[in-house]
């Protein structure tokens, strides 16, 4: 497991790292967002969606993070599933690739992408988008 920058406390004379259970909704979208930015910068761009999102789940899984990946037929176009991520049972994300993302496309996925957070109960969601630069938006 990749060490975090965050130590808890034990006891004075014992500190451990703290892994991703540990971790805040909003510490977690964090180190999410940050690896997610490290692997669109490290691969490039013109990829497809399943390169950059299978290196972010290897990056994640490094990391400690607990992961799922779930298909979620919501919006979807021509009855194709959308590939959502649950991270630690509190995260949902969803990768894109758009290199021209139009405000109203970005309200499409932001809205999906709300819809699967709401109705699983999970905390917050985010929308990576590795088709220019690893840009995400909030969903709470």
């Amino acid at each position: 497991m990749a060490r975090l920058d965050h130590a808890h406390k034990m006891r004075p004379d014992r500190q451990r790292d703290v892994g991703p259970d540990d971790l805040s909704i909003q510490q977690i979208a964090s180190v999410v967002s940050d690896t997610a930015r490290s692997v669109a910068r490290k691969l490039g761009k013109g990829l497809p969606k399943s390169i950059y999102q299978m290196t972010l789940l290897k990056q994640l899984a490094q990391i400690g993070f607990s992961l799922e990946h779930e298909h979620s037929s919501l919006g979807s176009r021509r009855d194709r599933a959308r590939d959502i991520i649950i991270i630690n049972h509190a995260l949902v994300i969803e990768c894109i690739v758009e290199a021209a993302l139009r405000p109203e496309m970005l309200k499409v996925y932001t809205s999906r992408l709300m819809f699967d957070v709401e109705t699983s109960g999970y905390d917050m969601g985010l929308v990576i988008n590795f088709g220019v630069h690893a840009n995400e938006r909030q969903v709470h």
